[in-house]
């Protein structure tokens, strides 16, 4: 395959949202949540890292959130490769 139709390939979703199918919502609604909580996780650790590098006593709940919302997203991002994995060898 050339790069032009790889990338044909890769672009060929829809640009409207009402046209996706529902497990294309639910996959993307995944993905979106699992950025968030990763980005939500890595600001609590930097706040933590922070906050005790200046000596700061740190609120126990960014250490709750950087201990819980990094796994929870890497295991969002697993489930959702292997939902695509098996969506591809359906088809």
């Amino acid at each position: 395959m050339s790069a032009v139709s790889v990338i044909a390939m890769t672009n060929s979703s829809p640009d409207n949202a009402a046209e996706l199918a529902p497990q294309d919502r639910i996959l993307r609604a995944g993905t979106v949540a699992a950025v968030i909580l990763a980005a939500i996780g890595l600001m609590a650790l930097a706040a933590v890292l922070i906050s005790t590098a200046v000596g700061v006593q740190v609120w126990s709940g960014l250490l709750l959130l950087a201990y819980t919302c990094l796994p929870v997203a890497f295991i969002v991002l697993i489930a959702m490769v292997v939902v695509g994995l098996v969506r591809r060898r359906q088809h």
